[in-house]
């Protein structure tokens, strides 16, 4: 399967566009493009959205859809959004009719990792989140211990889950900081689900 980088510049390469104008596509100069392409800088949520749209576009042969096991033609999966994240960046798990654990589905880029979503509620996370933005998140437990100045969606103790920025503290303890809150100082964290990217409303 082709990789991100690989991918941005086969699909450039397919349009007969320099950087310059490739990145006009996604309101990005040559210099954001030139570290797409060499695999220095991420792309974000909607430079993959729409990197997908134009392969699906682009493409009618079925080579760029090769590495997905489940026969699909499709450049996007499904993602399920799981719950809430509102005030206190504190989420809120859904408990639907028949046992289900979601409030929908959301379209994401494959290839990409995120297979988990929340829906922020309301502006308590102002200006970094705002109502409506979709954070999506690892479904797998994070590898201890956890990486400085990465976002998680964390568990502790009391059973809370939080969005939090996380700070090693010591004997495993961490520091969690929020944008609009005081910093948490040795917390204990039992579970963490990384985040991976945000869609922006």
């Amino acid at each position: 399967m082709l990789t991100l980088d690989q991918r941005f510049k086969r699909v450039r390469s397919k349009l007969g566009e320099n950087q310059k104008d490739f990145g006009k596509r996604f309101n990005v100069d040559q210099s954001t493009v030139s570290k797409w392409e060499h695999n220095t800088q991420k792309p974000e949520s909607h430079a993959l959205d729409l990197l997908a749209e134009i392969e699906e576009e682009t493409f009618e042969d079925a080579e760029v859809f090769s590495g997905f096991n489940d026969g699909s033609k499709s450049l996007f999966t499904l993602i399920p959004v799981s719950g809430y994240i509102g005030a206190g960046a504190l989420v809120f798990n859904i408990d639907g009719e028949g046992g289900s654990k979601n409030i929908g589905f959301e379209k994401a880029p494959r290839g990409f990792g995120a297979v988990e979503s929340l829906r922020v509620r309301g502006d308590s996370m102002y200006p970094v989140y705002k109502d409506g933005d979709l954070i999506f998140i690892e479904n797998r437990a994070s590898d201890f211990p956890l990486h400085r100045n990465t976002e998680y969606i964390i568990e502790l103790s009391d059973g809370r889950r939080l969005l939090k920025m996380i700070e090693p503290a010591a004997n495993g303890l961490y520091n969690l900081v929020a944008y609009n809150a005081p910093i948490e100082l040795d917390v204990e964290i039992v579970n963490a689900q990384r985040v991976r990217y945000v869609r922006k409303a």
